[in-house]
């Protein structure tokens, strides 16, 4: 049971001041490669970048440092692209949801999209039986574009109002109060918001000559 479940589980810009050894995320690596797939799509292939321009209302200033960032048409391309990506690993070969009385239920894109609400529950049902992973994979999908984690994590500026910590041991992206002032011991209250800023650090910052060593150290391992 969850009390105030709008506010807790709300993907806001909010902090925590954590306390306690770390803990894994629910979720396992699907929290990380999902991100990794959506910003891998937007930033590099050729149909979103153009998108992203015509949405870009400044020349002179990328689209994911605006504010307000909202490129609607994005949504449908991102989520049939998935949806492919995702029925091919899960050896699924209809589009459509279809329970065992060969009732259409609908289909995944609209799942994602959140254009299955008088069928959802009954959607879930039959995701659990058929496969955990998807099931969590497609709601993972749903947060970011039909529940605006995708907007929210781009909307806000690299090294403004977030970037990677500074100490070694964390790795992960803090808030940041102003302009190259980050906030050390905070951390983001959502883990989706989380990790994708850490990822989008990645992104624009690279790695560093120490990290390097250290995961080719951990792969020869």
């Amino acid at each position: 049971i969850l009390d105030e479940s709008d506010e807790i589980l709300c993907h806001g810009k909010k902090l925590n001041y954590t306390l306690g050894s770390p803990k894994p995320l629910d979720g396992g690596p699907t929290r990380w490669r999902l991100p990794f797939l959506f910003f891998n799509m937007i930033f590099n292939e050729e149909q979103f970048c153009e998108k992203l321009k015509v949405a870009s209302q400044l020349n002179n200033c990328p689209v994911v440092f605006q504010e307000n960032f909202r490129p609607i048409k994005i949504v449908p391309d991102l989520s049939r692209e998935f949806c492919e990506i995702l029925l091919s690993r899960f050896n699924q070969k209809t589009i459509n949801i279809v329970d065992n009385g060969d009732e259409n239920c609908g289909c995944y894109e609209d799942f994602i999209r959140g254009e299955s609400v008088s069928k959802e529950d009954k959607i879930i049902k039959l995701l659990v039986v058929k496969s955990q992973n998807m099931l969590n994979s497609l709601l993972l999908a749903k947060a970011w574009l039909h529940h605006d984690i995708l907007y929210h994590v781009m909307n806000y500026r690299y090294r403004v109002e977030y970037e990677l910590s500074g100490k070694r041991e964390k790795e992960i992206a803090i808030s940041f109060r102003g302009k190259d002032l980050s906030s050390e011991n905070s951390e983001f209250t959502h883990p989706d918001i989380m990790i994708d800023f850490t990822i989008l650090s990645y992104l624009y910052r690279g790695l560093d000559l120490e990290q390097v060593r250290k995961r080719i150290n951990q792969i020869k391992k």
